[in-house]
Formats: C-alpha cells, structure tokens, sequence
C-alpha cells in the first residue's frame, strides 16, 4: 500500500471517510461531517447515471490547483468530481482528453488513476472528488461497517464495473452558457478576472490598492505615481532568429536576480543618529516570482551580503545569481557562494528583468506614499517594503508567489493598503483607559518579515498622533509599534487620514512657505497716486501738463512721515521697503558689492 499520490501546487484540503497513511483508518472529522455526506449521496443518487457508483472517500479541495497526478482509488472503480463556488477556470485536465472539462455545477465520472490535473482558476473555488479508496481491500470489518454507518455507499466484495470516463452530469438547472463555457481552449485554461480590469470598480477593490497592479486609468494614484514621458523608439526589439527559449524555473533558487537602485540626495538629514536610507537592493525569484526590496544608507558589500541573507534565509539554497557588474553585487554573491553569471557591461537590456523589477519596487513604492500622504523622504523605505509584501500575497492567475514559495496555501494574516485608517491595540509600553477602547487610532505601515521572507504574524503601525499637527513629520519622530492585534476592516472600505490632511493643508491660502521680508510688506490701500484730469484739444494750454491733462504734483497719502527725497520724487510712499529711514535707526550694515538704497542717507549707509 503506498500513500495518495495526490500533489495539490496550492489550496487545502481533506479526505473524509476511509483513508490511509500507514494503515488504512477513518479520518476524524468523518464523524463531525455525518449531514455533508447524507446530503453528498442524496444528490449523487438522484441521477441514475451515478446511481450504481460506490464510494468510501471525499476529497474536499478549497482555492486547490493540482498538478499532474494518479488517485490512489481501487483497481477497477470510477471517481466523480464535482466543483461549487464562484469562479471562472479551474477545469478538470485529463491525459489524453481533447479539452479540459468543466466541473463547476457538474458531475465528472472519470479513472482517477489515470493522469489528470486541475487549471488556474480566479475566485472563490471547492471540490470534490469521490473515490472508493484502494484500502478498502485491507480494510477490517468493523471498519467497513463504520463506514456504512456514517452513510457511505460503500463496494460490495470485489471491484465494481468502471464507468465510461470523462462522462458529464449536470448537478444544477440547465441555465444559457456562460463565458467560461465559451472559452474553451485546448491546453491552456481561459480565467476571466470577475472585476473586469480598468474599471472604476477594479480601482476602488482591495486588492488594486493593496498593488496598484496593474496601472489603472481611474486611479488617481496611478496616474500621479506612474505618469511616463512618452517613449522615442527607433527600432523594434525582436529576439534574434534561431534563439531557443531557455526553460523557465520552477523552484526557489534556480534562478535569482537583483540590482540596486539609488534613492537620491541626503540634503537634510533630520537626525545625524538616525540616517536616511538613499540606497536599496532589489532581489527577485524568477521561479516563484518572490520579490523583495532592503532599503539601506550605502551602497557597500556588507549591506548587500545582509540583504540577500535576509532574501535567502537559512534553510533556502541558492543555485545562480545574475547581475550587472556592480562590485557590491559580485562580491556579495561570491562571499555567499553563489553561482553567479553577470550581464554585458554598459548594455542594462542584457539586465532586463532586474531593471524591471526596480521600476515596479519604485512605481509601488511611489503610488504608496501618493496614496498614504506620507513624507517621501524618510518613509519610503516602507512604501517599498510594504508594496513587495502585496506583491507576493496578491493571487494571480490562482496562486501567488507567497503560496509557491512557502507552499502553504494563501497569506493568512489581515490585508491593509499603506497608510490606511486602523484600530490596533499598542505596546505595552503605551498607556491606554482602563474603562474605554482598548486600541488606538493609527496607519498601517507593513508588515514584519523575517529572513526568508516569513511572516512573523507582528503587524507595522504608527500612532496617528504624530501627524495630525504636520503631515511631513519625519520617520524619527513617529513610534511605529510592532504588533499583532488589528481590527479588521471587512468592508474594504478604507481611509487614508494623513493624505486628507495633507490635500487640505495645500488647499489652505496661508499654508505657503512664503519668505519674512514678504509677509512684512503691506498692502497699498491707495493706489491713484497721481490725479487726472480729462484730457484737452492738442496745443490748448496748461500750467505744465503739455497737453496731457496729467498734474505733476503728487498727492499725499496718509500714513507715517515720508523718507527724504534721496533720488526719489517728492512724497513716494517707502512703506514696506524694509529700509526706512527712522529716528533712532543705527547704521545699516553694507553687504559687498551693494549699493545703497535711495531711502537710506549717506551718513547712516555702513562701510
């Protein structure tokens, strides 16, 4: 007897019934699940094409995609699949079959053992899979009479007639044929994304703003954070004739690729003992598709050795690494003891997929601070790590590189976008009311990994406090408390307070940096300083005017003394100069190469 050859690539999943592992037994939940199988056997019993199968298992599979397998079902019997749920996909693949069958609302008799798989699927995805198991001929009589009376219909002695493979029942009403029947194609299964992408709809979700992946029109994050200048291309890229396409990886480790990028300038460093990170080492999996961003203050070969310890962990091997010629790279990966293989120098084409996963780390990380309203400047580093988290927990095309990687089924913990509005109960070392609301108001930051890219379960969140009075507070000044106990946001409706802040802060009139020596100046209440008069016929007369119908004589204004006439007509309104001359003013200091202010005397102008 040898275990269920069953290998499922993502999902989970439970045989109830008979089963085996180094003797045949009946699994313990069997007892708890008497109602599922009543109502299992009453639907199969219902249509006489299944009416003479037997069975002694339920295999029940939830979000499972298997790959390439045999059941270990008793020589001689059928199997039934049946799928339930809402999604698109995840058809039944059978080895030598046209096409791959549906089982969504259907019934599937086939040969389990005979190879056979299940496609990538989108949704929320369950089946089922009943089989006579290949112990049932070692199996004690009490132990088949268990089975009976749990509602199992179980084998008479001696194996059962096979059915025709691959023979289709409806389990639900007829209804029109949808697009998943529609699409069918041989080889290769047809999802269709239940929220349509570029929509609004698909914009406001929780998963597209977990990402914001990928670009979406009706984002304004998006648009913001993503905006390109328009490509001059001269020439299509085409791969060379003859090239054979290399086989793609399929473990961690095959095949590891990074490179750094620079941040830009440390112009005003805020604390001298708490430097800003300008520098980071992007790291990607081409096999399962991990990726990963550590934020460093240097660009040096111990910060890089650190990153890709932390990317690795302990018990992953890595087989090759590929990179440009950066020596903190080369040296990095030598001092690891990775097979390492670099790119041409001064060609970044033959280094195409670390260049593009720096632009998606640093077009995450930007639409995160976008959508935040955080400072960029000091936070970005968890901008980028918090959009590297989503990147890999996010399902695409059924599974995520968090599942391939771990190989334990999808992320568990709470979904949160960066920046967003939660409820989360402090450290502590904060002190909180006794007779009130145990949690504080904060902002999701990230998550905390540990090397390998485990989750430790601790969740990143900054009080809200230390930006209600300035949106552009620095990353030294906000406690960021680690911790594991949130309040989930169901709804998915989620509210990003510091951005809200930030926008109405922009809006205001008086919140512009506006310099000292402008706000000292007044506005002028007056401003006919000269009287006109209506104007008279060429050549008439006048007392000075020449015909223009202008009286040169300026018109006083109310207001202090004037300044005396240095070089400036009689009476000329000097408030707001910042230069008035004054009773009791000392000597005003003369900077080099200055020249002195009409308003100011000689006697009073520095040397």
């Amino acid at each position: 007897m040898v275990p269920s050859a069953r290998k499922a690539v993502t999902g989970d999943g439970v045989c109830i019934g008979l089963t085996f592992k180094s003797s045949p037994f009946v699994h313990p939940k069997t007892q708890r699940s008497r109602e599922l199988i009543e109502a299992v056997v009453a639907e199969v019993r219902s249509h006489k094409e299944l009416d003479g199968i037997y069975f002694t298992s339920i295999q029940i599979n939830h979000n499972t995609i298997s790959a390439p397998h045999t059941d270990n079902n008793l020589i001689g019997t059928p199997s039934i699949a049946m799928g339930l749920g809402d999604y698109v996909g995840g058809r039944l693949r059978l080895d030598g079959a046209k096409q791959p069958l549906h089982i969504r609302d259907h019934a599937v008799v086939f040969n389990g053992r005979n190879i056979h798989s299940s496609g990538i699927f989108n949704g929320d995805r369950w089946s089922m899979v009943l089989f006579v198991h290949s112990s049932w001929v070692d199996t004690s009589p009490a132990m088949k009479a268990q089975l009976s009376g749990f509602g199992f219909p179980c084998p008479p002695s001696g194996p059962t007639v096979v059915a025709v493979p691959a023979a289709v029942v409806d389990s639900a009403s007829a209804g029109p044929i949808g697009v998943e029947e529609v699409a069918v194609e041989v080889g290769v299964d047809e999802v269709l994304d239940p929220k349509p992408k570029k929509t609004l709809e698909e914009a406001e979700s929780r998963e597209h703003r977990m990402t914001h992946l990928p670009k979406n029109p009706f984002c304004e994050v998006c648009s913001k954070a993503k905006i390109q200048r328009a490509p001059k291309r001269k020439k299509s890229s085409k791969p060379a004739l003859g090239e054979e396409a290399k086989p793609l990886p399929t473990k961690f480790g095959e095949q590891v690729t990074g490179d750094h990028f620079i941040k830009g300038g440390r112009d005003e460093e805020e604390d001298p003992n708490f430097p800003c990170d300008t520098v980071a080492v992007v790291l990607y999996d081409r096999g399962t598709r991990f990726l990963a961003v550590y934020p460093k203050s240097a660009k040096t070969t111990a910060n890089t050795i650190a990153a890709m310890q932390h990317f690795a962990g302990p018990r992953d091997k890595v087989q090759s690494f590929y990179c440009d010629n950066a020596p903190e790279l080369i040296s990095a990966a030598t001092a690891l003891k990775w097979r390492l293989a670099t790119a041409t120098t001064g060609m970044p084409q033959t280094n195409g997929v670390a260049e593009n996963c720096v632009r998606r780390c640093k077009e995450g990380g930007g639409c995160a601070i976008v959508q935040s309203g955080f400072n960029p400047t000091t936070f970005w580093p968890f901008a980028g790590e918090h959009f590297c988290f989503a990147n890999n927990i996010a399902i695409v095309n059924g599974d995520s590189a968090w599942s391939k990687r771990h190989k334990k089924g999808r992320f568990k913990g709470m979904q949160f976008p960066f920046g967003a509005l939660v409820d989360f109960m402090p450290q502590p070392d904060v002190r909180v009311e006794s007779m009130g609301p145990k949690t504080l108001p904060g902002v999701f930051i990230g998550y905390h990994v540990n090397p390998g890219g485990e989750w430790s379960g601790d969740y990143l969140v900054a009080d809200l406090a230390y930006f209600r009075a300035n949106p552009d507070v620095p990353r030294s000044k906000v406690k960021i408390h680690r911790i594991k106990e949130a309040v989930p946001i169901l709804d998915g409706k989620f509210v990003f307070p510091v951005a809200v802040w930030r926008h109405e802060r922009l809006l205001k009139a008086d919140n512009f940096d506006v310099p000292a020596e402008v706000e000292e100046v007044e506005p002028l209440d007056d401003v006919d300083l000269l009287d006109i008069d209506p104007p008279r016929p060429p050549g008439s007369s006048g007392d000075g005017t020449g015909g223009l119908g202008v009286i040169l004589a300026p018109a006083l204004l109310p207001g202090p003394p004037m300044a005396p006439f240095y070089g400036l007509p009689p009476g000329t309104d000097t408030r707001g100069m910042g230069l008035e001359s004054f009773d009791g003013r000392g000597p005003v200091r003369k900077s080099a190469g200055a020249t002195r202010p009409p308003t100011i005397p000689p006697e009073t102008w520095g040397k």
